[in-house]
């Protein structure tokens, strides 16, 4: 009995040391975090490293795992082992970075950005469809300018008949190729609808039917581009060819699809127009105010006698609610333009893309009714910088280039 009530003492009095050894280790962890608050952490982590060691011999895992957190918020960090990063030395002597460079190329990009805070907005594609439901009609589709101003139609949500003679099959440049069936087929992707017409525009008859076909099946045409324009073949007598040596035929040929065509075509749309919007663009060019070197002479002949067809008719059309406006594209990089360098070995600097005109186009669909009379009154021509300004890939065009015949009236500033 004596050994058995000496045993149960020694229990009760190693009960009481863990006892006090944990009301110690508590004591010690409160004051290793006051420690902290006054900045003083290797005093705090000396008192928490002795509360480690009480709560270890007392065998709490709860106040032992309260000493091993106030150790690591006591513990100061490490050094990094990772080397900083050089800066980059300033290319073409810019000191901050700009958002219209292109990365490793144009060099301001290139330069560390300084820290900022920025907002973006997730939405759909509804805010740029600037043209839904608007009937559209644009010519001569299959490749070049009239393929990328269509393309631009239909990703700004509009209706978007495309016509041209290729057809599946039935390619009318071997060269250059494309048809308007595939650029009708890429519009779905983009959020617009395109309808596919095959139509020779030489053919008063074929006209007529597409005409027809648009009044039957919207009843309304709310912006028509007169694009098409035909190259008489072969190239190479077409182009760099000497006066004298040149084909009666050219002229003929041009005026027939590129020319007098369009105004009679855009009289068979009138009505439909009148019903619509009444947007009418011509795509011409400068090259009927000056003979390019290397195109005919029909070339000039063809291009000036359209500009100023579509300048008198804009005057009489005006007063029925449709707006006609000739659009000058600049140096465009296209199809036949690339092909062309490849053979001359020029180099293409600074070119429009096909796309670019058809951001000047969408632009002046976009327009209202009082704007638009305004803007076929003062600039009957004007040229695709002039409304547009940035390409697709950033890079800004400069307007305000040409000087246009505005019948006395002001020209665009």
């Amino acid at each position: 009995r004596a050994s058995k009530d000496s045993g149960v003492g020694r229990t009760r009095a190693c009960s009481r040391m863990a006892g006090d050894a944990l009301a110690q280790a508590q004591t010690l962890i409160q004051q290793a975090y006051a420690h902290k608050q006054k900045d003083d952490l290797e005093a705090g982590l000396k008192a928490a490293r002795e509360a480690l060691v009480l709560s270890r011999s007392a065998g709490d895992k709860k106040v032992l795992a309260e000493a091993q957190d106030a150790c690591a918020a006591l513990r100061a960090p490490k050094p990094s082992k990772i080397a900083p990063t050089p800066a980059k030395e300033n290319v073409f002597g810019a000191t901050r970075s700009m958002p219209q460079v292109v990365p490793g190329i144009s060099g301001p990009a290139s330069i560390p950005q300084e820290p900022y805070v920025s907002c973006y907005r997730v939405v759909g594609s509804a805010e740029t469809k600037t043209l839904s439901g608007m009937v559209t009609l644009l010519t001569g589709a299959s490749r070049g300018i009239g393929k990328g101003i269509s393309t631009s139609l239909a990703e700004a949500g509009a209706i978007v008949y495309v016509t041209g003679r290729s057809s599946p099959g039935k390619v009318t440049d071997i060269l250059l190729m494309g048809t308007v069936d595939e650029t009708a087929a890429s519009f779905a992707k983009l959020g617009g609808i395109g309808v596919a017409t095959h139509v020779d525009h030489a053919s008063d008859v074929q006209n007529r039917a597409l005409a027809n076909l648009i009044a039957q099946n919207h009843g309304r045409l709310d912006c028509l581009v007169n694009n098409a324009f035909y190259i008489p073949k072969p190239d190479l007598v077409f182009f760099s060819t000497p006066l004298w040596a040149q084909p009666l035929r050219f002229l003929n040929e041009q005026i027939a699809v590129g020319g007098f065509n369009h105004a009679a075509q855009t009289l068979m749309f009138l009505p439909s127009l009148r019903r619509g919007k009444g947007v009418v663009i011509n795509i011409s060019s400068w090259g009927s105010q000056t003979n390019i070197g290397v195109f005919p002479a029909s070339y000039v002949c063809n291009k000036a006698a359209f500009d100023r067809a579509m300048a008198a008719m804009s005057e009489k059309l005006r007063n029925y609610n449709v707006h006609v406006v000739t659009l000058w594209p600049g140096n465009v990089k296209s199809e036949r333009s690339i092909m062309g360098a490849k053979r001359s070995g020029a180099k293409l600097v600074d070119l429009e893309t096909v796309r670019f005109s058809g951001q000047a186009v969408v632009a002046l669909a976009g327009l209202k009714s009082d704007e638009l009379y305004r803007f076929s009154s003062a600039h009957r021509t004007i040229s695709s910088a002039d409304i547009a300004r940035f390409e697709t890939d950033g890079y800004m065009h400069q307007g305000n280039l040409h000087l246009f015949s505005t019948g006395g009236r002001t020209r665009l500033s």
